[in-house]
């Protein structure tokens, strides 16, 4: 718990820094450093980011780990989907105004969180189930492999879909950040789609709901790229309960893999090969 608190304050400081370094009067000239600071920034984000998601078990019961996974991709991709548009917002906010305010929600959701362990530590503990989702060894390959698949919808979805929407759908202007917009809609969409559907993923179907979901919508990204006009929306609704189905799957079978003493290793496995396909493609497209 010290690791993620420390993570998070180190992060938030990071945030405040890079606010008060940016904009027509910065209060410190920090630009050079940039570069180094976003580093420093994304190590420390994942330096709490592994062992809090580790830590979602320990909350729940095996049977309702789904259910609980369908309220964090809700919670995630509401905010996630604003990232096709964070161009858009960051213009329209200021830069200084962004990193201060990102600043300020990583430190209160940290500190809330850190007070919420301590008071399920103290009296829930003994009856919170703690068992892992079955009791194996460590298989890092199916860990990332599992997470690589799941990071590859995601990401192909926002970085490639974003310029082809604009290219099809020409009629469709909603400005300078079209693509943008529309994907973000979508993934509004598939963090309801999570949610409604989280109930209906168990551990007995989990494998077999991951692996239908990643293949119909890898064909489905297949045949939009083959339609012309408002027919090419038409695969990408169909991708919306698919990636649902997707998002509520793959980290329970991710962690599956994984006994009891290697769920904070596991969770940093998850993360990397999540997201490793998004940075590939991002340069790229």
């Amino acid at each position: 718990m010290l690791l993620v608190t420390a993570g998070v304050s180190f992060t938030a400081l990071v945030f405040m820094l890079v606010a008060s370094s940016i904009g027509e009067s910065p209060l410190f000239n920090l630009s050079d450093y940039l570069p180094i600071m976003i580093v420093i920034w994304l190590i420390s984000m994942n330096v709490f980011y592994a062992p809090a998601l580790a830590m979602l078990e320990k909350f729940v019961p095996v049977a309702q780990f789904t259910v609980v996974m369908g309220v964090y991709v809700l919670v995630s991709d509401l905010i996630y989907s604003l990232e096709p548009a964070i161009v858009g917002l960051v213009e329209l906010f200021g830069a200084p105004f962004t990193f201060l305010f990102g600043g300020a929600i990583v430190l209160a959701s940290g500190l809330w969180f850190s007070n919420a362990y301590k008071t399920w530590s103290a009296t829930e503990q003994q009856s919170t189930s703690s068992q892992s989702l079955t009791a194996v060894g460590l298989k890092p390959f199916k860990i990332w492999i599992t997470a690589f698949l799941f990071g590859l919808a995601v990401a192909f979805l926002i970085n490639v879909l974003p310029s082809q929407l604009e290219s099809k759908l020409i009629h469709a202007d909603l400005g300078e950040y079209t693509g943008e917009i529309i994907v973000s809609g979508l993934l509004l969409l598939t963090a309801l789609a999570a949610w409604a559907l989280s109930k209906r993923v168990t551990v007995d179907n989990m494998t077999n709901t991951f692996f239908v979901s990643f293949v119909s919508i890898i064909l489905l990204f297949f045949v939009s790229m083959f339609l012309d006009g408002v027919a090419t929306l038409f695969p990408l609704i169909l991708v919306v309960p698919l990636l649902g189905l997707l998002s509520v799957s793959a980290f329970p079978m991710a962690m599956s893999n994984a006994g009891l003493k290697h769920k904070m290793l596991a969770a940093g496995l998850f993360i990397s090969g999540a997201e490793f396909p998004d940075s590939f493609l991002e340069m790229y497209f």
